[in-house]
């Protein structure tokens, strides 16, 4: 869009000094016209012979002082431009960043007129909102922690009376531990998700290799895919494939994915794990069956605190925070995820940098 604007502003003043020169040619020519005719007229010499010189010479001259404005009115006229319009344009792309969650980017303050105060009016609205941003996640983690300490209390006084109460009352006492277990994994989520959120930008990436990282998440989980006889399948390419990625994130991002598939992979079915290279980018897919979704909640799996419709009636734990981690942690990792819904089949996908591909 900007160079479409340079365009239009350039033609405007490319048209008015074309129209100016135009006058000027013309004006001169019926000046020196009458001009050459009383001259010759005077000194009895040839007309036609000493117009046509005359003309030849000024008007080489013309075209001279006519390429020589055009070249200084187009410098001038696209340094002057570009002035205003490089601001805006940054100023377009930094706003594709706020709405993505990216408070960091600045727009470079080049003038002292009214452009750079619009300059220096977006970066302090951005920096407010970083700001905000800032002491919104604070808030959540501090919060968090003070909610760990009582319902931790509440917990080992639980532990505490289990043994040493009524068998009347044990029922009671059993369900109220189990509320507290569930708040506790509750808490422990939303502060997985704020972590997740507070880490965009402060990660350190190093080359790490998808298949063994895969595989290390997997071991915890193996046993529980056999409780249920679901058949697990890692499809990995020739060569090993690596990427740019923070340990700790991206094996919270498979324990997500493989929790998700233990809870909601129904028994006897399988689980496909695909490890490849697209465009540039190390991919990983996790597909599974997941009966329980549609399409209409495709649009929202990555949303915190969102079970889809069908989900919400059956007895399945969990606050629906998951993928929303996942999500959050490939994207501070300077990646994305994605998740697709065919014949019943979930594919979620995990796109991170590509490093490299080393082939066996």
């Amino acid at each position: 869009m900007n160079r479409f604007l340079i365009i239009k502003l350039l033609s405007v003043t490319l048209v008015t000094a074309a129209f100016i020169i135009v006058f000027i040619w013309f004006s001169i020519d019926t000046l020196v016209s009458g001009y050459v005719k009383t001259v010759v007229g005077k000194y009895s010499i040839s007309a036609d012979v000493a117009l046509e010189m005359y003309e030849k010479k000024l008007h080489g001259y013309l075209l001279c002082a006519f390429f020589g404005a055009l070249a200084v009115t187009v410098a001038l006229s696209y340094f002057i431009m570009k002035l205003v319009l490089t601001p805006i344009k940054c100023m377009i792309r930094i706003s594709g960043e706020i709405a993505e969650g990216n408070f960091t980017g600045r727009v470079p303050e080049l003038t002292n007129d009214e452009v750079g105060d619009l300059a220096r009016s977006f970066n302090q609205m951005t920096q407010g909102l970083n700001n905000f941003e800032s002491m919104h996640k604070n808030l959540m983690l501090d919060a968090i922690h003070e909610m760990r300490i009582p319902l931790n209390g509440i917990h080992g006084c639980l532990e505490i009376l289990n043994g040493n109460i009524a068998p009347a009352a044990l029922k009671t006492l059993s369900s109220l531990k189990n509320e507290t277990v569930r708040l506790s994994e509750l808490v422990e989520d939303v502060f997985q998700l704020a972590s997740a959120e507070a880490v965009r930008g402060n990660l350190e990436l190093t080359e790490l290799d998808l298949q063994q990282a895969v595989n290390d998440a997997l071991k915890d989980f193996i046993p529980l895919f056999w409780e249920k006889d679901i058949i697990i399948r890692v499809d990995t390419p020739k060569g090993d494939i690596f990427a740019f990625a923070e340990q700790r994130a991206l094996a919270r991002i498979f324990r997500n994915l493989l929790s998700n598939a233990v809870i909601f992979a129904p028994e006897q079915t399988e689980v496909d794990i695909r490890i490849t290279a697209e465009k540039g980018k190390a991919k990983v897919t996790f597909c599974n069956i997941a009966s329980k979704l549609t399409d209409e909640d495709m649009p929202f799996v990555f949303e915190s605190f969102y079970r889809g419709k069908n989900l919400r009636q059956c007895d399945h734990r969990g606050a629906g925070i998951g993928l929303a981690i996942v999500k959050q942690l490939a994207e501070a990792q300077n990646g994305t995820a994605t998740a697709e819904l065919v014949d019943r089949l979930i594919f979620t996908n995990v796109f991170l940098p590509l490093k490299k591909i080393a082939y066996a």
